[in-house]
């Protein structure tokens, strides 16, 4: 059982603070690792195709404060007619990009899975950028880890050095 002096207060405080770092850094890697894995196969293996913006929606920002923009556009692969809504596997359209409801641009299906479409297939500065926020976290932790380590390895030659 942990006691009550300062240095093994230090330490749970250090151990609840790697503990909650590397949580999240956990977590951030688990939700935007598999998206990159995705819109780096769709840069290296999705082909172009001419598309048909149908539907413009704005959606009031909740989280960000900025409204979203979700394009709903149709295509045909092999006579096949589908649509998606998807901008890229990393997010959303950049703020400032806007395409018109009626016009027509390129976006990228997957030819496996024809469904499966992306109006970019870039990797966007913005979700690297989020990708990398959980980075700081982990170093956190591991610096935790490293003072919690080095204080545990005081306490235990101390304690060796008591007599009994």
């Amino acid at each position: 059982m942990l006691g009550s002096d300062p240095a093994t207060r230090r330490t749970r405080v250090l151990l609840t603070c790697a503990a909650v770092a590397l949580l999240y850094a956990g977590v951030d890697a688990a939700r935007w690792v598999p998206s990159y894995r995705a819109q780096a196969r769709a840069a290296e293996v999705y082909q172009p195709v001419s598309v048909a913006v149908a539907e413009v929606e704005r959606k009031r920002g909740s989280r960000s404060g900025r409204d979203r923009v979700i394009y709903t556009y149709t295509y045909e692969v092999d006579g096949q007619p589908y649509s998606s809504r998807r901008f890229s596997h990393l997010g959303e359209a950049p703020e400032g990009l806007y395409y018109e409801r009626g016009q027509h641009y390129t976006a990228y299906f997957d030819p496996e899975d024809p469904r499966e479409a992306v109006l970019s297939r870039e990797r966007p500065q913005a979700s690297a950028l989020a990708l990398r926020a959980g980075l700081p976290f982990l170093i956190l932790g591991m610096v935790a880890l490293g003072v919690w380590a080095m204080d545990r390895g005081e306490a235990q030659r101390a304690a060796r050095k008591e007599p009994r």
